[in-house]
């Protein structure tokens, strides 16, 4: 079972502002920060997503549970609005 995961992110400030709009449609909020990270979550005070500063790895896959296909197309275009790319 999953609890949690974290990436590392060259610019915190940049993602955190990405991450806060296009995780909206998903339920999302910013839930927690520390310093040099910030946790997001779908519940007040209960962060399971997390960016930290540093130098990021390569490619990392990260899946969001949705109830409905809407709520992907909805983070999909969230993302693009916030200056994401496909």
């Amino acid at each position: 079972m999953l609890d949690h995961i974290g990436i590392e992110v060259s610019d915190l400030d940049r993602s955190k502002a990405f991450y806060a709009a296009a995780l909206v449609p998903l339920g999302y909020a910013l839930a927690d920060e520390l310093e040099g990270g910030a946790g997001f979550g779908a519940g007040p005070g209960v962060p399971d997503f997390w960016l930290k500063a540093g130098e990021p790895k390569t490619a990392t896959h990260v899946a969001f549970n949705v109830r409905e296909r809407s709520a992907v197309d909805a983070f999909h275009e969230a993302g693009l609005a916030a200056g994401g790319s496909d």
